[in-house]
Formats: structure tokens, C-alpha cells, sequence
């Protein structure tokens, strides 16, 4: 599903990722606003694009699950994601911190 990963990720990478493909598709419905499922699936890929980062940054000799580490990454992913759209104008009548706060 997603290629331009696919040569970075380990074996065990891809295991992580497939397993947390829900969490980054909850997290990205949590940050969207609006009827366009177009604009959904820019923010499951930036979600996504968290994901695989939380994948390579991985250190389980910490003791930390992968899921809550890889939330924190997901999140401040889909935060620059919300942060990009805000200031090219394309998320209207709302700003940074109200978009981040809704429904948490």
C-alpha cells in the first residue's frame, strides 16, 4: 500500500505499521473537518507518513508500547498537516488551536 516506504521498513517495521494502520486512520478522522473524502485521505497520509516514522524511530529496549509512541508521532504529523492547511488559507473560519482542540 504504500511503496515509497516499502524499501526503508524492516521486516519487523512493516509489522508495526501493519498493525497500527487503524490508529493512524482514527487519529487523521479525529483531525479532519469537511465532507470531502479527498481531503480525508490527505490527512491519513499524513498520518500515515507518522506512522512510518514512529516505525524507523522504534526502540522497544525503552519498554514503551509502539502504539502510544507512534500516536504522539501521527499526532504532531497531522498538527503540521492542520498548521500547513491554516496558513495557505484552505481551513476557513477557525484557527490553529481551535482546529486541534475540537473533540479531544
Amino acid at each position: 500500500m504504500f511503496r515509497r516506504h516499502e524499501k526503508i521498513l524492516t521486516e519487523e517495521q512493516r509489522a508495526l505499521v501493519d498493525k497500527n494502520i487503524p490508529l493512524a486512520r482514527h487519529m487523521a478522522k479525529k483531525y479532519y473537518r469537511g465532507p470531502c473524502l479527498a481531503e480525508l485521505h490527505e490527512y491519513f497520509c499524513a498520518a500515515s507518513d507518522g506512522l512510518f516514522r514512529a516505525a524507523q524511530k522504534y526502540d522497544p529496549s525503552f519498554g514503551r508500547p509502539f502504539g502510544s509512541y507512534a500516536a504522539q508521532w501521527i499526532a504532531a504529523f497531522l498538527s503540521v498537516h492542520v498548521q500547513n492547511k491554516v496558513k495557505r488559507g484552505e481551513i476557513w473560519g477557525t484557527n490553529f488551536s481551535d482546529a486541534l482542540r475540537e473533540d479531544r
